[in-house]
Protein backbone atom coordinates (compact mmCIF):
# COMPACT_ATOMS: atom_id res chain seq x y z
CA UNK A 1 0.00 0.00 0.00
CA UNK A 2 1.75 3.16 -0.92
CA UNK A 3 1.76 6.33 1.37
CA UNK A 4 0.78 9.73 0.42
CA UNK A 5 4.03 12.05 0.74
CA UNK A 6 4.59 15.33 0.41
CA UNK A 7 7.94 17.42 0.87
CA UNK A 8 9.03 20.67 0.22
CA UNK A 9 10.71 20.61 -2.79
CA UNK A 10 7.49 19.02 -4.36
CA UNK A 11 5.84 21.98 -4.13
CA UNK A 12 9.00 23.82 -5.34
CA UNK A 13 8.88 22.09 -8.25
CA UNK A 14 5.02 22.85 -9.08
CA UNK A 15 5.52 26.18 -8.41
CA UNK A 16 8.42 25.90 -10.52
CA UNK A 17 6.64 24.47 -13.37
CA UNK A 18 3.91 27.14 -12.86
CA UNK A 19 6.41 29.68 -13.25
CA UNK A 20 8.63 28.31 -16.25
CA UNK A 21 4.70 27.48 -18.04
CA UNK A 22 2.42 30.00 -16.61
CA UNK A 23 -1.24 28.06 -16.77
CA UNK A 24 0.42 25.00 -17.36
CA UNK A 25 -2.39 23.21 -15.81
CA UNK A 26 -4.27 23.98 -18.36
CA UNK A 27 -2.32 22.19 -21.11
CA UNK A 28 -1.63 18.16 -21.95
CA UNK A 29 1.45 17.01 -21.13
CA UNK A 30 3.90 13.66 -22.24
CA UNK A 31 5.38 12.26 -19.54
CA UNK A 32 8.99 10.48 -21.06
CA UNK A 33 9.06 7.66 -18.58
CA UNK A 34 11.94 5.40 -18.12
CA UNK A 35 10.57 3.30 -15.57
CA UNK A 36 13.81 4.47 -13.50
CA UNK A 37 13.47 6.36 -10.23
CA UNK A 38 13.55 9.74 -11.39
CA UNK A 39 10.60 9.07 -14.21
CA UNK A 40 8.24 7.42 -11.82
CA UNK A 41 8.59 10.11 -9.34
CA UNK A 42 7.87 13.01 -12.17
CA UNK A 43 4.66 10.97 -12.99
CA UNK A 44 3.43 10.15 -9.88
CA UNK A 45 3.79 13.77 -8.76
CA UNK A 46 2.09 14.92 -11.92
CA UNK A 47 -1.07 12.49 -11.44
CA UNK A 48 -0.97 13.14 -7.48
CA UNK A 49 -1.86 17.26 -7.89
CA UNK A 50 -4.24 16.49 -11.38
CA UNK A 51 -2.44 17.55 -14.35
CA UNK A 52 -3.33 15.79 -17.43
CA UNK A 53 -0.67 13.45 -18.62
CA UNK A 54 -0.03 10.86 -21.12
CA UNK A 55 3.30 8.51 -21.23
CA UNK A 56 5.92 7.75 -23.47
CA UNK A 57 8.28 4.75 -23.27
CA UNK A 58 11.03 3.66 -25.66
CA UNK A 59 12.22 0.26 -25.47
CA UNK A 60 15.37 -0.22 -27.56
CA UNK A 61 15.71 -3.65 -27.40
CA UNK A 62 19.56 -3.71 -25.78
CA UNK A 63 18.91 -5.46 -22.84
CA UNK A 64 16.82 -8.17 -24.01
CA UNK A 65 14.46 -9.40 -21.25
CA UNK A 66 15.42 -6.60 -18.94
CA UNK A 67 14.03 -4.05 -21.64
CA UNK A 68 10.88 -6.09 -22.01
CA UNK A 69 10.65 -6.01 -17.99
CA UNK A 70 11.01 -2.21 -18.20
CA UNK A 71 8.16 -1.75 -20.73
CA UNK A 72 5.94 -4.11 -18.69
CA UNK A 73 6.72 -2.23 -15.58
CA UNK A 74 6.22 1.42 -17.27
CA UNK A 75 2.78 -0.09 -18.75
CA UNK A 76 1.25 -1.61 -15.68
CA UNK A 77 2.22 1.78 -13.68
CA UNK A 78 0.34 2.99 -16.08
CA UNK A 79 -2.35 0.85 -15.47
CA UNK A 80 -2.15 1.50 -12.09
CA UNK A 81 -2.75 5.51 -12.15
CA UNK A 82 -4.96 5.51 -15.23
CA UNK A 83 -3.21 7.16 -17.77
CA UNK A 84 -2.49 6.64 -21.25
CA UNK A 85 0.85 4.77 -22.44
CA UNK A 86 2.85 4.93 -25.78
CA UNK A 87 5.68 2.49 -26.49
CA UNK A 88 8.42 2.78 -29.49
CA UNK A 89 10.20 -0.35 -30.04
CA UNK A 90 13.61 0.65 -31.85
CA UNK A 91 15.96 -2.13 -32.23
CA UNK A 92 19.19 -3.12 -31.43
CA UNK A 93 19.58 -3.18 -35.70
CA UNK A 94 19.53 1.01 -35.44
CA UNK A 95 22.88 1.19 -33.56
CA UNK A 96 25.90 2.46 -36.01
CA UNK A 97 28.82 0.78 -35.40
CA UNK A 98 31.73 3.72 -34.09
CA UNK A 99 28.41 5.82 -32.89
CA UNK A 100 27.72 6.15 -29.11
CA UNK A 101 25.02 4.26 -28.30
CA UNK A 102 23.76 6.76 -25.94
CA UNK A 103 24.04 9.33 -28.55
CA UNK A 104 21.87 7.50 -30.95
CA UNK A 105 19.34 6.15 -28.42
CA UNK A 106 18.62 9.96 -27.55
CA UNK A 107 18.21 11.17 -30.95
CA UNK A 108 15.59 8.14 -31.18
CA UNK A 109 13.43 9.02 -28.35
CA UNK A 110 13.54 12.67 -28.50
CA UNK A 111 12.70 12.50 -32.22
CA UNK A 112 9.70 9.67 -31.16
CA UNK A 113 8.60 11.99 -28.24
CA UNK A 114 8.22 14.88 -31.03
CA UNK A 115 5.95 12.76 -32.94
CA UNK A 116 4.15 11.55 -30.43
CA UNK A 117 3.65 14.82 -28.53
CA UNK A 118 2.22 16.58 -32.34
CA UNK A 119 -0.14 13.24 -32.97
CA UNK A 120 -1.63 13.07 -29.49
CA UNK A 121 -1.75 16.41 -29.28
CA UNK A 122 0.57 17.38 -26.12
CA UNK A 123 1.87 20.70 -25.85
CA UNK A 124 4.86 19.98 -23.68
CA UNK A 125 6.93 16.62 -23.04
CA UNK A 126 8.09 16.46 -19.80
CA UNK A 127 11.50 14.35 -18.86
CA UNK A 128 13.22 13.55 -14.83
CA UNK A 129 15.92 15.11 -15.12
CA UNK A 130 17.12 16.24 -11.67
CA UNK A 131 20.04 18.14 -10.22
CA UNK A 132 22.80 15.43 -9.93
CA UNK A 133 22.33 15.29 -13.55
CA UNK A 134 23.20 18.69 -14.23
CA UNK A 135 26.27 18.60 -12.14
CA UNK A 136 27.36 15.05 -14.51
CA UNK A 137 26.37 16.95 -17.45
CA UNK A 138 28.65 19.59 -16.94
CA UNK A 139 31.28 17.38 -15.74
CA UNK A 140 30.60 15.41 -18.80
CA UNK A 141 31.01 18.22 -21.09
CA UNK A 142 34.14 19.39 -19.95
CA UNK A 143 35.91 16.31 -20.28
CA UNK A 144 34.68 15.75 -23.91
CA UNK A 145 35.63 18.97 -25.52
CA UNK A 146 37.14 22.18 -24.26
CA UNK A 147 35.04 24.77 -22.04
CA UNK A 148 32.73 25.45 -25.23
CA UNK A 149 31.20 22.49 -23.97
CA UNK A 150 30.48 23.70 -20.68
CA UNK A 151 28.40 26.54 -21.89
CA UNK A 152 25.52 24.33 -22.31
CA UNK A 153 23.87 23.15 -19.14
CA UNK A 154 20.86 20.58 -19.29
CA UNK A 155 17.80 23.98 -19.73
CA UNK A 156 14.53 23.74 -17.78
CA UNK A 157 12.72 24.56 -21.20
CA UNK A 158 14.02 23.55 -24.34
CA UNK A 159 11.41 23.92 -27.24
CA UNK A 160 8.53 21.92 -26.06
CA UNK A 161 10.60 19.83 -23.70
CA UNK A 162 10.52 20.94 -19.65
CA UNK A 163 12.54 19.30 -17.04
CA UNK A 164 10.70 20.26 -13.67
CA UNK A 165 13.05 18.25 -11.47
CA UNK A 166 16.17 20.17 -12.43
CA UNK A 167 16.15 22.09 -8.92
CA UNK A 168 15.61 18.66 -7.24
CA UNK A 169 18.70 16.19 -5.80
CA UNK A 170 18.91 12.40 -6.54
CA UNK A 171 18.82 11.63 -3.02
CA UNK A 172 15.75 13.84 -2.30
CA UNK A 173 13.85 11.92 -5.00
CA UNK A 174 14.67 8.67 -3.53
CA UNK A 175 13.79 9.28 0.17
CA UNK A 176 10.50 10.21 -1.80
CA UNK A 177 10.05 7.23 -3.08
CA UNK A 178 10.98 5.27 -0.57
CA UNK A 179 9.07 7.51 2.13
CA UNK A 180 5.95 6.84 -0.23
CA UNK A 181 6.99 3.00 -0.90
CA UNK A 182 6.95 3.29 -4.70
CA UNK A 183 8.28 1.02 -6.50
CA UNK A 184 10.69 1.71 -9.79
CA UNK A 185 13.80 -0.24 -12.45
CA UNK A 186 17.17 -0.48 -11.78
CA UNK A 187 18.68 0.10 -15.16
CA UNK A 188 21.45 -2.91 -14.30
CA UNK A 189 24.08 -0.94 -16.89
CA UNK A 190 23.81 2.22 -15.00
CA UNK A 191 26.40 -0.14 -12.71
CA UNK A 192 28.83 -0.63 -15.09
CA UNK A 193 31.68 1.85 -16.06
CA UNK A 194 31.09 1.51 -19.35
CA UNK A 195 29.54 4.83 -20.50
CA UNK A 196 31.23 8.03 -19.73
CA UNK A 197 28.44 9.25 -17.84
CA UNK A 198 27.89 5.68 -15.20
CA UNK A 199 32.21 6.67 -14.71
CA UNK A 200 31.35 10.50 -13.89
CA UNK A 201 28.46 9.61 -11.83
CA UNK A 202 30.47 6.66 -10.28
CA UNK A 203 34.05 7.06 -9.53
CA UNK A 204 34.17 11.06 -10.25
CA UNK A 205 31.80 12.35 -8.34
CA UNK A 206 32.18 10.75 -5.70
CA UNK A 207 35.87 11.18 -4.71
CA UNK A 208 35.06 15.10 -5.93
CA UNK A 209 32.08 15.07 -2.73
CA UNK A 210 35.11 14.72 -1.03
CA UNK A 211 36.62 17.96 -1.89
CA UNK A 212 33.09 19.86 -2.11
CA UNK A 213 30.41 18.60 -0.18
CA UNK A 214 28.19 20.86 -1.50
CA UNK A 215 29.02 19.75 -5.76
CA UNK A 216 25.54 19.91 -7.23
CA UNK A 217 24.66 23.07 -5.74
CA UNK A 218 27.63 24.76 -6.77
CA UNK A 219 27.14 23.02 -10.13
CA UNK A 220 23.70 24.82 -10.00
CA UNK A 221 25.68 28.15 -9.16
CA UNK A 222 27.76 28.11 -12.20
CA UNK A 223 24.82 27.39 -14.83
CA UNK A 224 24.03 30.73 -15.29
CA UNK A 225 27.08 32.11 -15.98
CA UNK A 226 27.74 29.48 -18.41
CA UNK A 227 24.17 30.00 -20.44
CA UNK A 228 25.29 33.68 -20.22
CA UNK A 229 28.54 33.00 -21.56
CA UNK A 230 27.74 30.11 -24.23
CA UNK A 231 24.63 33.33 -25.46
CA UNK A 232 27.87 35.60 -25.81
CA UNK A 233 29.32 33.11 -28.14
CA UNK A 234 26.26 32.53 -30.13
CA UNK A 235 25.47 36.41 -30.78
CA UNK A 236 29.61 36.60 -32.14
CA UNK A 237 28.91 33.62 -34.87
CA UNK A 238 25.07 33.67 -36.01
CA UNK A 239 25.83 37.20 -37.79
CA UNK A 240 28.44 35.09 -39.76
CA UNK A 241 26.64 31.90 -40.64
CA UNK A 242 26.06 32.40 -43.96
CA UNK A 243 29.74 33.14 -44.55
CA UNK A 244 31.16 30.06 -42.80
CA UNK A 245 28.29 27.11 -43.93
CA UNK A 246 25.90 26.24 -46.26
CA UNK A 247 23.15 23.86 -47.40
CA UNK A 248 19.69 21.99 -46.18
CA UNK A 249 19.75 19.38 -43.71
CA UNK A 250 21.93 16.43 -44.12
CA UNK A 251 24.24 18.14 -46.64
CA UNK A 252 25.83 20.96 -45.21
CA UNK A 253 29.62 22.59 -46.38
CA UNK A 254 31.65 23.90 -43.96
CA UNK A 255 34.38 26.60 -44.76
CA UNK A 256 36.98 26.62 -42.60
CA UNK A 257 38.87 29.32 -44.68
CA UNK A 258 36.50 31.47 -43.97
CA UNK A 259 35.93 30.15 -40.45
CA UNK A 260 39.72 30.72 -39.58
CA UNK A 261 39.75 34.28 -41.17
CA UNK A 262 37.33 35.30 -39.04
CA UNK A 263 38.01 33.99 -36.01
CA UNK A 264 41.52 32.89 -35.80
CA UNK A 265 42.83 30.87 -33.26
CA UNK A 266 39.16 30.19 -31.79
CA UNK A 267 38.08 28.29 -35.36
CA UNK A 268 37.57 25.36 -33.04
CA UNK A 269 35.48 26.66 -30.82
CA UNK A 270 33.19 27.89 -33.71
CA UNK A 271 33.00 24.52 -35.04
CA UNK A 272 32.19 23.17 -32.29
CA UNK A 273 29.15 25.31 -31.97
CA UNK A 274 28.00 24.23 -35.52
CA UNK A 275 28.49 20.54 -35.20
CA UNK A 276 26.19 21.43 -32.25
CA UNK A 277 23.98 22.97 -34.55
CA UNK A 278 24.00 20.10 -37.03
CA UNK A 279 22.90 17.84 -33.69
CA UNK A 280 26.27 16.29 -33.38
CA UNK A 281 27.36 14.40 -29.96
CA UNK A 282 30.34 15.44 -28.05
CA UNK A 283 32.00 12.86 -29.00
CA UNK A 284 31.51 13.21 -32.86
CA UNK A 285 32.52 17.00 -32.30
CA UNK A 286 35.99 15.95 -31.38
CA UNK A 287 36.76 13.86 -34.27
CA UNK A 288 35.31 16.59 -36.68
CA UNK A 289 37.54 19.19 -35.28
CA UNK A 290 40.36 16.87 -35.76
CA UNK A 291 39.23 17.31 -39.57
CA UNK A 292 40.49 20.77 -39.14
CA UNK A 293 44.10 19.91 -39.53
CA UNK A 294 43.92 16.48 -41.69
CA UNK A 295 44.51 15.67 -45.16
CA UNK A 296 41.80 16.09 -47.38
CA UNK A 297 39.51 12.55 -48.02
CA UNK A 298 39.46 12.25 -44.51
CA UNK A 299 36.12 11.35 -43.20
CA UNK A 300 34.34 11.04 -39.87
CA UNK A 301 30.63 9.00 -39.09
CA UNK A 302 28.39 11.33 -37.35
CA UNK A 303 24.87 10.78 -36.11
CA UNK A 304 23.42 13.39 -38.55
CA UNK A 305 25.75 12.23 -41.65
CA UNK A 306 29.52 11.64 -42.56
CA UNK A 307 31.89 14.42 -42.82
CA UNK A 308 34.91 14.95 -45.23
CA UNK A 309 37.72 16.78 -45.68
CA UNK A 310 37.82 18.75 -49.08
CA UNK A 311 40.53 20.65 -49.58
CA UNK A 312 39.46 24.32 -47.35
CA UNK A 313 36.00 22.95 -46.36
CA UNK A 314 34.45 20.03 -44.74
CA UNK A 315 31.56 18.87 -46.26
CA UNK A 316 28.75 17.27 -44.73
CA UNK A 317 26.92 13.68 -46.78
CA UNK A 318 24.11 11.56 -45.71
CA UNK A 319 24.34 8.26 -45.14
CA UNK A 320 23.27 6.64 -48.78
CA UNK A 321 21.13 3.20 -48.21
CA UNK A 322 22.94 1.54 -51.50
CA UNK A 323 22.08 -1.75 -52.43
CA UNK A 324 24.66 -4.34 -52.22
CA UNK A 325 24.29 -5.12 -55.95
CA UNK A 326 21.62 -5.84 -58.58
CA UNK A 327 21.78 -7.21 -62.18
CA UNK A 328 21.02 -6.19 -65.71
CA UNK A 329 19.57 -9.46 -67.40
CA UNK A 330 19.02 -9.49 -71.18
CA UNK A 331 15.59 -7.61 -72.08
CA UNK A 332 15.47 -5.51 -69.24
CA UNK A 333 15.22 -1.49 -69.85
CA UNK A 334 15.10 -0.72 -66.53
CA UNK A 335 16.99 -0.97 -62.85
CA UNK A 336 16.63 1.11 -60.07
CA UNK A 337 20.15 1.41 -57.79
CA UNK A 338 19.52 3.59 -54.85
CA UNK A 339 18.87 6.85 -56.06
CA UNK A 340 19.84 6.37 -59.60
CA UNK A 341 17.72 4.69 -62.51
CA UNK A 342 19.52 2.98 -65.33
CA UNK A 343 17.43 2.64 -68.55
CA UNK A 344 18.59 0.07 -71.12
CA UNK A 345 18.18 -0.32 -74.59
CA UNK A 346 19.56 -2.25 -77.31
CA UNK A 347 19.57 -1.70 -80.97
CA UNK A 348 21.62 -1.71 -84.28
CA UNK A 349 23.10 1.36 -85.12
CA UNK A 350 22.73 2.97 -88.52
CA UNK A 351 25.44 3.94 -90.69
CA UNK A 352 25.46 7.39 -89.41
CA UNK A 353 25.01 6.81 -86.34
CA UNK A 354 27.22 8.78 -83.61
CA UNK A 355 27.55 8.29 -80.12
CA UNK A 356 26.40 10.93 -77.58
CA UNK A 357 29.10 12.18 -75.09
CA UNK A 358 27.58 12.61 -71.95
CA UNK A 359 29.07 11.04 -68.56
CA UNK A 360 25.60 9.44 -67.97
CA UNK A 361 25.25 7.93 -71.29
CA UNK A 362 27.38 4.53 -71.52
CA UNK A 363 27.42 3.06 -75.08
CA UNK A 364 29.16 0.08 -75.33
CA UNK A 365 29.52 -3.25 -77.79
CA UNK A 366 26.87 -5.47 -77.01
CA UNK A 367 29.22 -8.49 -78.14
CA UNK A 368 31.65 -7.91 -75.76
CA UNK A 369 29.41 -8.44 -72.87
CA UNK A 370 28.78 -11.45 -71.15
CA UNK A 371 25.40 -11.43 -68.66
CA UNK A 372 24.61 -10.58 -66.55
CA UNK A 373 25.63 -7.33 -65.41
CA UNK A 374 26.40 -6.07 -62.22
CA UNK A 375 25.56 -2.79 -60.60
CA UNK A 376 27.38 -2.25 -57.00
CA UNK A 377 29.48 0.33 -55.02
CA UNK A 378 33.24 -0.06 -55.95
CA UNK A 379 35.64 -1.36 -53.30
CA UNK A 380 39.40 -0.73 -52.71
CA UNK A 381 41.50 -2.81 -55.07
CA UNK A 382 39.24 -2.63 -57.97
CA UNK A 383 40.97 -2.43 -61.37
CA UNK A 384 39.65 -1.20 -64.75
CA UNK A 385 41.47 -0.77 -68.11
CA UNK A 386 39.62 2.61 -69.24
CA UNK A 387 39.23 3.73 -72.40
CA UNK A 388 42.09 6.27 -73.47
CA UNK A 389 44.56 5.45 -71.28
CA UNK A 390 47.04 2.85 -70.71
CA UNK A 391 47.01 -0.67 -68.88
CA UNK A 392 44.82 -1.12 -65.76
CA UNK A 393 44.24 2.01 -63.11
CA UNK A 394 42.83 1.03 -59.71
CA UNK A 395 39.06 2.77 -59.40
CA UNK A 396 39.92 4.64 -56.56
CA UNK A 397 42.49 6.43 -58.60
CA UNK A 398 40.41 6.95 -61.37
CA UNK A 399 38.16 9.10 -58.87
CA UNK A 400 40.62 10.43 -57.46
CA UNK A 401 41.94 11.94 -60.50
CA UNK A 402 39.13 13.39 -61.36
CA UNK A 403 38.75 15.88 -58.35
CA UNK A 404 35.74 14.56 -57.51
CA UNK A 405 34.39 15.63 -54.03
CA UNK A 406 34.67 13.17 -50.92
CA UNK A 407 30.75 12.31 -50.76
CA UNK A 408 30.69 11.76 -54.48
CA UNK A 409 33.66 9.67 -54.80
CA UNK A 410 32.50 7.70 -52.09
CA UNK A 411 28.98 6.87 -53.38
CA UNK A 412 30.69 6.24 -56.85
CA UNK A 413 29.26 2.32 -58.09
CA UNK A 414 30.57 0.24 -60.61
CA UNK A 415 29.20 -2.14 -63.54
CA UNK A 416 31.16 -5.28 -64.02
CA UNK A 417 30.75 -7.27 -67.10
CA UNK A 418 32.28 -11.90 -66.12
CA UNK A 419 33.89 -10.25 -62.68
CA UNK A 420 35.55 -7.60 -64.66
CA UNK A 421 35.07 -3.79 -64.53
CA UNK A 422 33.95 -1.99 -67.57
CA UNK A 423 32.29 1.24 -66.17
CA UNK A 424 32.80 3.30 -63.29
CA UNK A 425 29.76 5.47 -62.87
CA UNK A 426 29.54 8.07 -65.41
CA UNK A 427 33.01 8.92 -65.36
CA UNK A 428 34.93 5.58 -67.45
CA UNK A 429 34.22 2.81 -70.00
CA UNK A 430 36.47 0.39 -70.11
CA UNK A 431 38.53 -0.17 -73.39
CA UNK A 432 37.21 -3.95 -73.71
CA UNK A 433 33.47 -2.47 -74.24
CA UNK A 434 33.88 0.62 -76.30
CA UNK A 435 31.67 1.14 -79.24
CA UNK A 436 33.99 0.78 -82.57
CA UNK A 437 32.92 1.71 -86.15
CA UNK A 438 32.24 -2.36 -86.96
CA UNK A 439 29.99 -3.19 -83.97
CA UNK A 440 27.17 -4.66 -84.84
CA UNK A 441 24.92 -4.20 -81.76
CA UNK A 442 24.67 -1.48 -79.24
CA UNK A 443 24.02 -1.38 -75.56
CA UNK A 444 23.52 1.93 -73.99
CA UNK A 445 22.85 2.87 -70.27
CA UNK A 446 21.44 6.14 -69.55
CA UNK A 447 21.54 6.70 -65.76
CA UNK A 448 19.53 9.33 -64.13
CA UNK A 449 18.12 10.15 -60.67
CA UNK A 450 15.24 8.32 -59.60
CA UNK A 451 12.95 10.39 -58.48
Amino acid sequence: MNKQVTEQWELEVLAGLESIIPGIRSHSLLVALSGGMDSVALLRILVKHKFAVKVAHVNYGLRGEESDGDEAFCEALCTELNVPFFVHRSGADVFKPGLSIQAVAREIRYSWFEVLRQQEHCDFVLTGHHRDDQAETIIMQALRRKAFRMFQPIARLNGHVVRPLLGVTREEIRHWMEKGEYSWREDSSNAEDVYLRNQVRNRLIPELLKIQPSLSDHMEERVVLYQAQYNLLERAIVPHLGEIINGNEGNQTIYLQNILHLYGQDGSAVLAYLLDRLGEPASVGNQVIRLMTSDTGKKVLGLKGIYYRDRDRIIQSPYQDMPQEVWILPGISEVVYGKWKLSIREFRPSGNFIPEKSSEILVMDAARLKWPLRVRPWAPGDKMKPLGMEGSRKVSDILTGLKLSPPVRESAFVISSEDRIIFVQGYRIANKVRYRKDTRRVLEIRITQNV
